[in-house]
C-alpha cells in the first residue's frame, strides 16, 4: 500500500475519504430525511450516530495506534492525519452500514447493492492508500458495520414497534437513560485506557470531548424526532425543497459551525451537537411549517406513538 502513494491515487484516495467524514453525513443525513423520506432518513440518522457512538467507545476500549504513530515515515499526507485510536476504522464501519443501508430502500435493491459495497470498499482501501489504517482496522469496522446492519435488517421492526408503543414522555425518558449508560461506559472505558497508557496520548485528551458529542448527538436526533411535527412531509414541490434545503442548511450552519466557533469546551461541545441533530430531526420541520415549505397531508409519526 505504501508504494501505492503516488500522486493521482492521493487525490483519488482523499475523495473516497471524504465520503466517510462527519461533514459528509451531516449532509446526507439531513437532505434524505427533508426531501426524500422522512422515515428512512430517521432510521439512517439512529443506525449512523449508533454506529459513531459505538465506535468510538470501541477504539478508547482497544486504544490500538494507527500506522503512522508507529512508524511516522507512514504518513504521506499530512492532512489525512487522524488524532483518534485506528481499531476499528471509522471510515470503514460507515461505509459499509450506511451506503448498503440507502441502497436497501431502494426499489432495484439487487441493481444498488453491488453499488453500494463497491464505494464502501473504495472508502476502505481509500484509508490505508493515505496510510491511517493498518489492514485489520478497515477490516474491523467493515464487519461491525455489516453485523449492526444485519441486525437492524432483523431485528429494527421489532425494536421500533417496541419503542414507538410507549407514550412519548417514557421514550425521552428511555432515549436519556440509554444515552447516559453509553456516556457513563465510555467514561469508564476511558478511565482504564488512561490507567494503561497514560493520560498524555492524544487520542485520549480528545475522547472525552468526543464521547460527550456523540452521545448529545444521539440524544438530540431521538428526542426531536419523538417531538416532531406530523404534518410536514418529505415531498412537495421543487420549490418547497429548494427551501427547506437551504433553510435547513442554514441552520445546520449556525449550530454546528457557529458554536463552535464562539466555544469548544465539553458543556459548549454538548450544546453543539444536541442542537445541530435536534434542529435536523424537529425544529426545522417547525420552521418549514410556519414557512409553508412542508406538506400539508397528516403523516404518521416516525418514532413517537400516535
Amino acid at each position: 500500500m505504501h508504494a501505492l502513494h503516488v500522486s493521482v491515487l492521493q487525490k483519488v484516495a482523499l475523495l473516497f475519504s471524504a465520503l466517510g467524514t462527519e461533514y459528509c453525513y451531516l449532509l446526507i443525513l439531513p437532505l434524505v430525511y427533508w426531501l426524500f423520506d422522512r422515515k428512512t432518513g430517521a432510521r439512517l440518522g439512529i443506525l449512523l450516530l449508533a454506529s459513531v457512538l459505538l465506535n468510538d467507545l470501541a477504539k478508547v476500549a482497544f486504544h490500538l495506534p494507527r500506522p503512522f504513530q508507529v512508524d511516522p515515515t507512514l504518513m504521506i499526507i499530512p492532512a489525512a492525519m487522524e488524532r483518534s485510536f485506528g481499531f476499528p476504522s471509522g471510515h470503514a464501519q460507515g461505509a459499509f452500514l450506511v451506503w448498503p443501508f440507502l441502497a436497501l430502500q431502494t426499489r432495484d435493491k439487487f441493481k444498488w447493492l453491488p453499488i453500494a459495497y463497491a464505494l464502501a470498499c473504495c472508502i476502505l482501501l481509500s484509508r490505508l492508500i493515505l496510510g491511517v489504517h493498518w489492514p485489520l482496522d478497515v477490516v474491523g469496522g467493515a464487519l461491525i458495520g455489516s453485523t449492526m446492519l444485519f441486525i437492524y435488517q432483523h431485528y429494527g421492526d421489532f425494536m421500533e414497534r417496541g419503542f414507538r408503543g410507549q407514550t412519548l414522555i417514557n421514550q425521552a425518558i428511555a432515549t436519556i437513560i440509554f444515552v447516559a449508560l453509553c456516556w457513563g461506559l465510555g467514561t469508564f472505558l476511558i478511565f482504564k485506557s488512561v490507567q494503561a497508557i497514560g493520560p498524555t496520548n492524544a487520542a485520549l485528551v480528545r475522547a472525552p470531548l468526543d464521547l460527550v458529542g456523540r452521545c448529545a448527538a444521539l440524544l438530540g436526533l431521538v428526542i426531536g424526532l419523538v417531538f416532531a411535527p406530523r404534518d410536514v412531509l418529505a415531498g412537495g414541490t421543487t420549490v418547497q425543497k429548494v427551501g427547506r434545503t437551504v433553510v435547513g442548511l442554514v441552520g445546520v450552519v449556525i449550530f454546528y459551525v457557529g458554536i463552535k466557533v464562539v466555544s469548544e469546551d465539553i458543556i459548549a461541545n454538548f450544546i453543539r451537537y444536541f442542537l445541530t441533530t435536534f434542529w435536523v430531526t424537529c425544529a426545522s420541520l417547525w420552521v418549514f411549517r410556519a414557512l409553508r415549505l412542508g406538506g400539508s397531508d397528516i403523516q404518521p409519526r416516525i418514532l413517537a406513538a400516535d
